[in-house]
């Protein structure tokens, strides 16, 4: 499109807000990662993120299970017949 563009954040701010931070309940960059991102060891990094990665994968597939026994049992209770005290009668209207 002929116009020039530039990150919006640089890798040292993502560095600097992360660093030793919990996010969604785990530190991403610990003292290995920035370690490894300052000394620019690709091959750390590549672990690192492989393991990110692969813990990913097994929370996307736990929360996937999870769901489906929900939607299991949901279902499962929908089909069973209900109690409520209801009886079901036949009446005529007198006149």
């Amino acid at each position: 499109y002929g116009f020039r563009t530039g990150a919006i954040v640089t890798m040292e701010d993502v560095v600097e807000k992360l660093y030793n931070k919990e996010c969604q309940g785990k530190i991403i960059i610990d003292d290995e990662m920035k370690a490894a991102l300052d000394k620019n060891d690709i091959e750390t990094l590549k672990a690192k993120v492989d393991e990110l990665e692969k813990a990913a994968a097994y929370a996307q597939q736990y929360a996937s299970q999870a769901q489906q026994q929900q939607a299991g049992a949901s279902t499962d209770t929908s089909s069973a017949p209900k109690d409520d005290n209801v009886v079901d009668a036949d009446f005529t209207e007198k006149k």
